[in-house]
């Protein structure tokens, strides 16, 4: 009868939740896809949804990593919080298959909050559209998209395919829900096949959620084996 508090913590706390459940079949871990644990859809495999997939990445390199896995020739492509724009030029490079956007129809726009940040980004990459925006405005980020990448009618795509998100803040103290909301404004918005976010939260998280059905097709499993 003593206080919870004293005992050891929880091995697994079960949620009943369709959200969560539906969240953790959809959101993936990179170094699982990298070291051959888990599979990412490639992206013939997607199609775009309001509950895309999800990768959540810590650092640099990781986040960079996953571009050859997620994006594709002819890709709709969006970085928010594009700094100087390092990672954009290279999603660029793999949306245009080369960096001729007009000859493969695919782009990744750049965007950040910093005037004076996009300024440099568009002296160094001019081949690539870069803008100021808020990736918390999704409504100002079509409309971006509209301006900076003139189509025809008949090519026109409404949202993204894929989205790219590195903004300062996903990895504090509220990262977490803060991340989890901007993810599903972004998902009802663009309806992009994938999102992949710089977060140590949604990384975090993706390393210990679980859908039970994966667990119960293993434990099947085990119970047919023996």
């Amino acid at each position: 009868s003593g206080n919870i508090r004293d005992g050891p913590p929880p091995r697994a706390v079960i949620i009943k939740s369709t959200s969560v459940a539906n969240l953790s079949r959809r959101l993936y871990h990179p170094q699982r896809m990298f070291d051959g644990t888990s599979r990412l859809p490639t992206p013939d495999e997607l199609g775009r949804s309001h509950e895309p997939v999800v990768v959540a990445a810590v650092g640099v390199e990781e986040y960079r990593r996953m571009i050859p896995l997620t994006v594709r020739r002819g890709d709709h492509a969006v970085e928010v919080g594009c700094h100087v724009g390092t990672s954009t030029i290279m999603l660029h490079r793999a949306a245009s298959s080369g960096g001729d956007a007009s000859a493969a129809g695919g782009f990744c726009i750049g965007i950040d909050n910093g005037r004076r940040i996009v300024n440099i980004a568009k002296k160094q990459y001019s081949d690539v559209p870069f803008a100021v925006g808020d990736a918390w405005r999704t409504a100002q980020l079509i409309r971006i998209k509209d301006q900076l990448v003139p189509h025809s009618a008949a090519e026109k795509l409404l949202g993204f395919d894929v989205v790219y998100i590195d903004v300062g803040g996903l990895s504090g103290p509220d990262g977490l829900l803060e991340s989890l909301a901007l993810i599903d404004s972004i998902g009802c918005a663009f309806e992009p096949r994938c999102v992949v976010i710089k977060s140590t939260c949604m990384r975090n998280l993706a390393g210990r959620l679980r859908p039970f059905s994966k667990i119960w097709n293993a434990e099947k499993k085990k119970v047919i084996k023996s």
